[in-house]
This record gives C-alpha cells, sequence and structure tokens, in this order.
C-alpha cells in the first residue's frame, strides 16, 4: 500500500504567524504532509486526523496548537501524515482504516489519531485483527458505550459493541477508565463483570490517580473520549459532563500511555471546533500530544519482566485462599509486576501483568488483590 495515496495533504505552515513562533516550535522541526508526503524512517509517531468531510476544520485548528508548542526534538519524532476522509457511506471505511493502522504499526510507529466521533476505534481494534495479534484495550470514556434491547442482549451499532461482539475475537482484554454511573446502563456494568474486565470509576481514581497508571501500562491500544474530561476543562466536546477529568490529569494519563512500552495505538476524539472559544480544547488536546511524545521519548523498554539483573523478585507467600504470589519491581522505574498463574490445562504456564505497589502490600497482609482476581478468573 502506498500511503500518500490515502491521505490528504494539509495547509499548516501558510496559517501559522511564523514571525511569533520560536525557533524551538514543532513547526520548525516536524514532517508535515503539505506538499510531499514525510519520510517514516526513523520516526516514532504517525500523526493522522480524521475528517468527515474535506472541508472539515477540527483537526486542522489542533494542528495549529500543536505546532506552536516548544521542545522541537521531540517533534523529530513524528511524521503528521494529514488528513484521511472518514466517508461513513462507504460501508468498508472502517476495515479500510484499520488495514492502514495495521500498516503503519507493522513498522513499529505508533498511529496517534485524532477525530471527532468515536466510530473509528472500532479500525484501532481490527488493525490488531489483521496482524493477528491478541489485544488489551483501554477505554477511557465517561460512560460505558453499550446498547442493549429488549432481552437484555448488547446491540452492535457501535464501536464498542462491534469489538465485543467480533468473531473470532482478538480482543484479550478490556480496562474502562472514567466510568460515571450515572450516565452508564447498568446492564453494561454486568456484562463487564461477566467477562471479568477492569472498570474504575472516576471517583475511585480520584481517591488515587497514579492507581490507573498499571491499567494503561497493559494496555496495546488506548482511546480517550474527551468526554471524560470535566465540562469547564474541554467545552468542546461531545457528551461533557459537570465531573471528569481535570487537565492536569488528562496530560498525565496521555503520558502514562506514552511512556508504556507495550502501547502501539492512541487515539483522542469528541472535538467540536465550531462551539471552541479561545481554542481551549484544541489547546488541551495538543498539550496531550506533547505529552504523549514526552512519554514516547523517555520509555524505558523493560519488556523482559523478571530478570535479575533489572528486577528485585518479592514472594508474598500468605495469601488467604490463594498459593504464593510473586511481584517484581524495576531496579530502574520502580514499577511493579506480579504473576499470575494459567488456571487452564492446555496453557500451563504464568502471565505476568503490571500492577502497584499497593497490590503488593494487600498481599503482603493476606489479602487477594482485586487486580489478581480478576486476571486469575480471566485465565480459567
Amino acid at each position: 500500500m502506498n500511503l500518500e495515496d490515502v491521505f490528504i495533504p494539509v495547509n499548516v505552515r501558510d496559517e501559522l504567524n511564523i514571525e511569533n513562533i520560536s525557533n524551538d516550535s514543532w513547526i520548525n522541526a516536524v514532517e508535515i504532509y503539505d506538499r510531499t508526503f514525510p519520510s517514516l524512517s526513523g520516526k516514532k509517531i504517525a500523526l493522522i486526523g480524521l475528517i468527515g468531510n474535506k472541508s472539515d476544520y477540527d483537526c486542522h485548528e489542533v494542528r495549529n496548537q500543536l505546532y506552536a508548542l516548544m521542545k522541537k526534538e521531540y517533534a523529530m519524532m513524528v511524521a503528521d501524515l494529514g488528513n484521511f476522509y472518514l466517508d461513513l457511506n462507504d460501508p468498508k471505511i472502517f476495515e479500510k482504516l484499520g488495514y492502514i493502522l495495521s500498516e503503519i504499526q507493522s513498522m513499529g510507529i505508533i498511529p496517534l489519531v485524532i477525530g471527532s466521533n468515536s466510530p473509528f476505534v472500532y479500525s484501532q481494534y481490527l488493525a490488531f485483527e489483521y496482524l493477528t495479534k491478541y489485544v488489551t484495550y483501554c477505554c477511557i470514556n465517561s460512560k460505558i458505550d453499550l446498547f442493549f434491547n429488549e432481552d437484555q442482549e448488547a446491540v452492535s451499532d457501535n464501536y464498542l459493541s462491534k469489538i465485543l461482539l467480533r468473531e473470532p475475537s482478538y480482543l484479550f482484554h478490556l480496562i474502562h477508565l472514567g466510568v460515571q454511573s450515572f450516565l452508564t446502563d447498568q446492564m453494561a456494568f454486568k456484562m463487564m463483570e461477566k467477562f471479568y474486565f477492569d472498570v474504575m470509576r472516576l471517583g475511585r481514581i480520584r481517591e488515587s490517580f497514579d492507581d490507573i497508571e498499571p491499567f494503561i501500562r497493559n494496555a496495546d491500544f488506548i482511546s480517550f473520549s474527551l468526554s471524560s474530561v470535566r465540562q469547564a476543562d474541554a467545552m468542546a466536546s461531545y457528551d461533557s459532563s459537570a465531573a471528569g477529568f481535570t487537565v492536569e490529569e488528562a496530560v498525565k494519563i496521555a503520558r502514562f500511555a506514552g511512556i508504556s512500552d507495550n502501547l502501539q495505538s492512541f487515539s483522542i476524539y469528541g472535538y467540536r471546533n465550531e462551539i471552541d472559544n479561545n481554542h481551549q480544547t484544541a489547546k488541551l488536546i495538543a498539550q496531550m500530544i506533547w505529552y504523549f511524545t514526552d512519554g514516547v521519548a523517555h520509555r524505558f523498554n523493560e519488556v523482559k519482566i523478571g530478570d535479575e539483573i533489572n528486577f528485585v523478585k518479592y514472594i508474598a507467600a500468605d495469601v488467604a485462599g490463594s498459593q504464593p504470589i510473586t511481584f517484581y519491581k524495576s531496579r530502574k522505574t520502580n514499577r511493579w509486576w506480579m504473576e499470575i498463574p494459567l488456571a487452564d490445562p492446555h496453557h500451563a504456564g504464568k502471565e505476568i501483568i503490571p500492577c502497584s505497589y499497593k497490590d503488593y502490600e494487600m498481599a503482603s497482609k493476606g489479602e487477594i488483590p482485586d487486580r489478581y482476581w480478576l486476571a486469575f478468573k480471566k485465565s480459567i
């Protein structure tokens, strides 16, 4: 596939006031598909804008805010591929986008997708299916986007339903962060519980924000809905609520995502340029992209978990109702992982998943951490 043929060039440089832009700004370093298609050699991130019509301005305003930001060495890791026309009249459009994303991922490059609505998230999932990779998906949204018929069965009319009901399935695990109970159908909570998926409500995150880091570290791809940010901080978003993440929390989530060695695809959606007074929400998205890139620049390459040189091994021996639980702490980053024995007799062995120091503390006191219990039950 020739990527140049599927993307639409963007005109950013001519609209920025270059005279007022610092030499250290992104616009002076990033490769943009404006006249010629950017080289992907040595790039770590491919920025993609999704547009519903060829005069769509949403992604353009985000670029205007992004390319005025500083630290151009980060921009050198990024190739802006321009826009992709998400033609919803084409019945195969999500499959086409999924294939494009899979091509980019196969080069070792992370697609960073900006869109106005959520349906394209299905394409993020399909990219892994085309690569025949089982995937852990982290959905950051103020509600669980599932709808049910009169028989209380999930109906396949949106991105999340399509991912969950897809056969054969390449979805290994689903993590849902930032959920607000008063916005979510209770049947959705029951369905998540039935499949041992992780759900972390906004209120629980508020108690200890950094507890979400291991969930994000476990994800292969993430979609971030601006509806999960409180309305005061992201007024130009769809389905915004008075409650939600702050700007500071949103950019911290983006950095958690970027620094994760597992993450291979990231998206931000829900932006409405036409109501964005003072470009406040475009600035938020730009800052999230900046912090995501900062995270990618500082990855630790901790992929071989448990080797004695880089990790300290701890064993919680007296855990009620469980065999001893083995933990690993990175000597470099102080991050934690734990072993999950595989209960399926056809798949003997163990799985190692990200966790927190709190999980180790709980196990040391003889209690089974929720994260361990859900992962173990899922392996049965």
